[in-house]
């Protein structure tokens, strides 16, 4: 939804009220939109209540709220074995070049030719930044 003061923490304060934790978060604006992900430990038998309190929360800030329950794995941004990708080696890349169409689809069509899975991606362009024209291959 839309971007708002408050919106972090009319959510965090349902997590709280609900004697939940929050142990992982990604919260993101793009553009004028802001979303969020979080894992949550919520204490036995309140994760229905939490879930239907964020998803009034969310109503009231014009979000919408979806809740799945999930197995918890290794912190992201974590070097080591993740048993959930079949023991795959973690690791954390950085890629920084010039803007050009398609440029995400190659990386990660090269990456998944290589056994290998992103967790997490972050993209943006710069202001000022050259951008490629040419539409031509260069090298990413």
């Amino acid at each position: 939804g839309a971007d708002r003061l408050g919106l972090v923490a009319r959510l965090s304060e349902c997590i709280s009220a609900a004697r939940a934790n929050i142990s992982a978060s990604k919260i993101i604006t793009i553009g004028d939109d802001i979303a969020f992900m979080m894992v949550v430990s919520a204490p036995s038998g309140g994760a229905d209540a939490l879930r239907k309190s964020l998803v009034a929360a969310g109503r009231q800030g014009g979000l919408r709220v979806e809740t799945s329950r999930i197995d918890v794995s290794t912190p992201e941004g974590k070097i080591g074995r993740r048993p959930s990708l079949g023991g795959a080696a973690c690791a954390r890349v950085e890629l920084l070049g010039v803007d050009q169409p398609g440029l995400v689809s190659r990386v990660s069509s090269f990456l998944a030719t290589h056994g290998l899975n992103i967790q997490s991606l972050d993209s943006r362009v710069y202001s000022g930044a050259a951008h490629a024209t040419d539409g031509g291959d260069h090298g990413a």
